[in-house]
């Protein structure tokens, strides 16, 4: 048999093909050298590769809606763990009571636990977010101030928590990129967070330092969530767009990758760094075990959530 003809089973030259096994895209690469999200997507070079692993897919899917993550992906978070950020608000809240002409009769660890605690209950009481949704921050925030005995201070902590969360994040100058390279491209933002969509279109808007109304889907809004795919379905009915003409980019293996593609989405991964993800680890621990710590009964229910 010459080579290049078929041999009758479809095979060429009486040999198997071998399977083309493609590598992880450039800008997997580049996200591994950088000491963190920040830096791979200030550099126009990593932005770039990314840009075009986008391209790759709009072009070959022939996609219509781009669905983007917000907290770590739209909007870059500085390097720390939830635990630290959970108590950068309680810092803001205290000083906030006194600012506002208040005497906290609390402390900052007072009010921490109180938000570890209140976090602890909505969750239990809300289920499994898999199940399909988060608990609104509001009732959250009812809890801290009344485990605080200060109910009246409720409004007071939603807005520094808020003010906490601004200060914490930066706008991903990928949105940018991505609306010039694709104009035409409708572009939403999902989240799976206990902050509800205009406590996150605020973050947004006030990070971004335009006025922007950007269509934000999150997991508090009562339809459903990323980890559960019922936001993306949910995403789906609303814009009217068959699953398969949609991509969505994101950091979470799981609600950001796995979960799109089990619905039929494209997708793309664009997760922490190793290192970034060690300094919110390093971030976590010293809230965690250094200085006064956190009591036992607390240590128990709290694990590191970057």
């Amino acid at each position: 048999m010459e080579p290049g003809t078929m041999d009758g089973h479809g095979k060429i030259g009486g040999k198997r093909a071998e399977p083309l096994v493609a590598g992880p895209p450039p800008y997997l690469e580049a996200l591994r050298a950088n000491a963190g999200l920040r830096s791979f997507y200030s550099s126009p070079e990593d932005r770039a590769a990314l840009l075009d692993a986008i391209a790759e897919k709009v072009t070959e899917h022939r996609i219509t809606l781009l669905s983007i993550d917000i907290f770590d992906t739209a909007l870059l978070r500085r390097q720390r763990s939830e635990l630290a950020r959970f108590r950068c608000a309680a810092k803001r809240f205290h000083r906030t009571v006194f600012e506002t002409g208040g005497t906290p009769d609390f402390s900052i660890e007072d009010a921490l636990l109180a938000r570890i605690a209140a976090a602890r209950a909505a969750y239990s009481v809300n289920g499994s977010k898999a199940e399909g949704g988060d608990p609104a921050f509001r009732e959250i925030a009812k809890t801290v101030c009344s485990l605080l005995r200060r109910p009246e201070l409720t409004r007071l902590y939603i807005e520094s928590e808020l003010a906490s969360e601004i200060d914490d994040v930066q706008v991903n100058p990928l949105l940018e990129a991505v609306r010039s390279r694709f104009p035409a491209l409708r572009t939403i933002f999902l989240t799976d967070t206990y902050l509800e969509g205009p406590q996150v279109r605020k973050i947004f808007s006030a990070a971004h330092g335009k006025v922007r109304r950007p269509t934000i889907l999150s997991s508090a809004d009562g339809f459903g969530s990323k980890a559960a795919g019922t936001l993306f379905a949910h995403a789906e009915r609303t814009f009217q767009v068959p699953p398969k003409r949609a991509l969505h980019i994101g950091d979470n293996l799981e609600t950001d990758y796995l979960s799109p593609k089990r619905r039929g989405w494209q997708a793309l991964h664009v997760p922490l760094p190793v290192a970034e993800l060690a300094a919110r680890r390093t971030s976590f621990e010293r809230i965690f075990r250094g200085g006064r710590g956190l009591p036992t009964a607390f240590r128990r229910d709290i694990a590191f959530a970057p």
